[in-house]
């Protein structure tokens, strides 16, 4: 009786602390990676307390990542050769004038 409460106790503690639910994903990715270091570097190792070590590091980690800024959306852009492909389609197709189309070119190639 006395090994199976003390299996049941272990298995209990052993459950309490997992590794923590962030989404790292949404701040900065230079501080995301410098977190996770700090997280790897804190949960290796020999622990006399290891569940109060884990507790402690899943802690350190929610606080660094809630100092970190929010990560910047990446924004799309395309190609100025692209662009001008694009815009040829549209002259050959019709859908814009000559004079549309050489000052549209003429303000993609500026950005080049």
């Amino acid at each position: 009786m006395k090994r199976i409460t003390i299996a049941a106790a272990i298995t209990v503690l052993t459950g309490c602390v997992s590794a923590p639910d962030l989404d790292l994903s949404k701040v900065d990715s230079a501080c995301s990676q410098r977190c996770s270091s700090e997280y790897s570097s804190c949960t290796t190792g020999f622990k006399l307390f290891p569940l109060v070590a884990q507790a402690h590091c899943n802690e350190s980690l929610k606080v660094c990542a809630a100092t970190c800024p929010a990560s910047q959306p990446v924004i799309a852009t395309t190609p100025s050769a692209q662009k001008l492909v694009e815009l040829n389609n549209l002259y050959k197709q019709g859908l814009i004038t000559q004079k549309e189309y050489e000052a549209k070119k003429q303000e993609i190639l500026k950005t080049l």
